[in-house]
């Protein structure tokens, strides 16, 4: 037996590993609906509960029981949820947004002002997105006068980072709205600005998904010259002062709000 094939991981072993971590993020899943469930009645709002150490020990304890449920289920040679490890990369990726977004929370400042929001890490990481996507976009028109396996897996990659720079943009926007206020605080779904970042987010990611499957990287130099095309008007808005977090207009004020914008661009 060569080393090659000493050292190469059994496809068993990889499938357990998949499963353990499908396993870990279902458990961080249920533990945080069920901190949501014992707070709803709480005066903090969730987001701020949810990001502070009582949200990390409830989806840490959460992601430990379910990691040890999964590895219990594969012991016994009992695992009911084989076909939801097509979910684990979604599952990867809003992980990596919601710790990128973590570790922007800790850089924002103790004392906020609303009529200066210059301090909005978020900010940072939406700049970050227009330049990932704007790269990717000239990357992906690159590989159709220049083919090349390098030059298609850094434009995949910068689209990645996009994506996950955005979604993180989102949250942590999220958490900054309560910051201003507990009466400012709202999903950042709100007004046109919002929108397009998680229109950018959502067809970044469905995008990489399709190319994933279908391997037609070609798709990208449509799809991704769009989303650039989108980055220049979101670059105008922000030069216009529509970048900044707002109060929500009565007619918003909705529970709702935060479900009904996202399916319908899933939908688009």
């Amino acid at each position: 037996m060569s080393n090659a094939a000493v050292l190469a991981p059994a496809p068993h072993s990889a499938r357990r590993l998949t499963d353990a971590r499908l396993g870990a993020y279902l458990g961080a899943m249920l533990g945080a609906a069920l901190l949501a469930w014992f707070e709803r009645h709480a005066e903090t709002p969730f987001v701020l509960t949810l990001v502070g150490a009582k949200g990390l020990a409830w989806t840490g304890a959460g992601a430990v029981l379910g990691l040890l449920a999964a590895i219990g289920a594969m012991t016994a040679g009992v695992w009911p949820l084989a076909r939801a490890r097509a979910l684990l990369p979604w599952l990867d990726g809003i992980a990596a947004a919601m710790a990128l977004a973590w570790a922007g929370s800790m850089l924002e400042p103790a004392e906020v002002r609303y009529e200066d929001q210059s301090w909005l890490v978020s900010g940072r990481y939406i700049m970050a997105m227009n330049v990932l996507f704007l790269f990717s976009a000239v990357a992906y028109l690159t590989t159709l006068f220049a083919p090349g396996a390098t030059i298609a897996r850094i434009a995949r990659g910068s689209a990645l980072l996009g994506v996950l720079a955005g979604g993180a943009a989102l949250l942590l926007r999220w958490h900054e709205s309560y910051l201003l206020g507990e009466d400012i605080g709202h999903a950042p779904v709100s007004n046109l600005y919002e929108v397009f970042i998680l229109l950018f987010v959502i067809t970044g990611a469905i995008h990489l998904a399709l190319e994933r499957r279908y391997r037609a990287p070609a798709l990208g130099a449509f799809v991704m010259l769009l989303i650039a095309a989108g980055v220049f008007f979101l670059l105008w808005m922000n030069a216009h002062g529509h970048g900044d977090i707002k109060p929500l207009v009565p007619a918003l004020q909705s529970y709702w709000m935060k479900i009904h914008v996202p399916m319908n661009f899933i939908g688009y």
